[in-house]
């Protein structure tokens, strides 16, 4: 089954919008792309999921942010040195900021078949297939 990186624009909004009707579209329309692929994150979007929650002190939400990390739907990965290499030179190559360059390296180093940010500045790289998520 092929996979396909989460990038953490995609879900922080979700999460972040997971009470209200309309974050329960956007996590309808996140949701379909793991019925068709495997979904892949990384320590480094858990990271970026939890800050405003922590924040906020809002404990719901970091509980599920916690089991959406755990579950079996999800691929985490951890950065091995490979992907801090792959990242270097996507950044030095495309001076992509070094959170996008490291979510980039992670996932062609995990031979995801596809990137899929909600962020738009992201969709232009070309070194692996971008499917940019429409957020609203």
């Amino acid at each position: 089954m092929p996979s396909a990186y989460l990038d953490a624009s995609v879900l922080i909004p979700v999460g972040q919008a997971a009470r209200s009707e309309r974050g329960a579209q956007r996590a309808r329309r996140a949701g379909r792309i793991g019925r068709e692929m495997t979904w892949v994150a990384s320590d480094l979007v858990r990271l970026e999921c939890k800050v405003r929650p922590l924040a906020a002190r809002d404990e719901g939400l970091l509980n599920g942010i916690e089991r959406f990390f755990r579950s079996p739907a999800l691929v985490c990965l951890s950065f091995p040195p490979a992907t801090f290499d792959r990242a270097a030179g996507i950044r030095a190559r495309h001076g992509i900021r070094t959170p996008d360059a490291l979510h980039l390296g992670a996932a062609l180093e995990a031979g995801c078949g596809v990137f899929v940010p909600a962020d738009r500045r992201l969709a232009a790289f070309a070194e692996i297939p971008v499917a940019l998520l429409a957020m609203e």
